[in-house]
């Protein structure tokens, strides 16, 4: 069997779509694709936006004897579900990580070094320079590795954000989806694939980054998003008001969130419902990218 292929018969796809019945009345519909329920490692959008680069790896691997190469912070969502799934397909990786300070042992660099993944830290200054970093110039041209962007943010993240979309149309044609925006990637996909449909995109940004705004804003040519700004304070930044939201949303629905993406989408919603945003009718889809990390951060065996 195809190694990708087989690596999917393990995960949740496609991933649940779920009504949120204690938010869904007589006039308004609430559903919520729960991406985070793919897998407990390789969780939410992060899988989807992994998947053309690991797709395009596995069919070229003879020009990328070193692996992957790519980048993250010392938290990253992104290191720690590219580590689970490189594991798992027997995959070379390397992490570029950001700030020569931070301490391996922190969950998420532990789980990598455990799952076999070189570590590799730069400035922070250097770190702004990504791939044209001294310190990554000369990693590059000493090995030949396939280069994934921090986020898996380029052309082949399309491949598994059209599953995402795929997925979702195949249940419904909903009037309303929502999403949270931190490099762009998801939400690009997304409206590449709904052009010609009849649905309105409503981003919520995690970062202020006005690059990313303005990017996907240029790419709507059918007038079908509505961007709303970070308001809490910046990224990954927490507040009283954004907590009591999120708790608010977990006792409400039951659905688990973390505070820098998926809970902030709820809190969005929060004040969209509470402002009677949505038309009678309306069916409304939030994604739910993942982010949630199990408690046991061992890395599965590899094999």
């Amino acid at each position: 069997m195809d190694e990708l292929l087989h690596l999917e018969t393990t995960l949740n796809i496609p991933s649940p779509l779920q009504r949120i019945e204690a938010w869904s009345t007589d006039s308004v519909n609430y559903f919520i694709k729960r991406d985070d329920l793919i897998d407990p490692f390789i969780s939410g959008n992060k899988y989807r936006k992994l998947k053309g680069h690991l797709r395009h790896y596995l069919d070229h691997k003879q020009h990328y004897p070193d692996g992957l190469l790519t980048y993250g912070g010392a938290y990253s969502n992104h290191l720690y579900a590219t580590a689970s799934a490189c594991q798992r397909l027997n995959i070379p990786l390397t992490a570029i990580v950001r700030g020569l300070e931070v301490d391996d042992n922190n969950p998420t660099l532990a789980y990598l070094i455990n799952s076999g993944c070189k570590i590799i830290k730069i400035s922070r200054t250097e770190y702004r320079l990504k791939d044209q970093s001294p310190t990554v110039t000369n990693i590059v041209n000493s090995g030949n590795y396939l280069v994934i962007p921090e986020g898996g943010n380029n052309h082949r993240a399309a491949l598994g954000v059209k599953d995402l979309t795929d997925e979702i149309y195949d249940s419904m044609t909903p009037d309303y989806l929502c999403i949270m925006s931190g490099t762009g990637a998801t939400a690009a996909g997304i409206l590449d694939q709904m052009s010609d449909k009849p649905t309105k995109l409503i981003i919520c940004s995690a970062v202020r980054d006005e690059s990313v705004k303005q990017r996907i804003l240029s790419q709507d040519q059918s007038n079908q998003v509505t961007w709303r700004d970070e308001q809490w304070g910046g990224f990954g930044k927490r507040s009283k008001d954004l907590t009591i939201a999120i708790d608010q949303t977990l006792t409400e629905t039951g659905i688990p969130t973390e505070y820098v993406y998926t809970g902030r989408l709820m809190a969005h919603l929060g004040q969209l419902r509470s402002a009677d945003y949505f038309p009678d009718g309306s069916r409304v889809v939030i994604i739910h990218t993942g982010g949630l990390r199990p408690s046991n951060h061992l890395a599965i065996t590899r094999g």
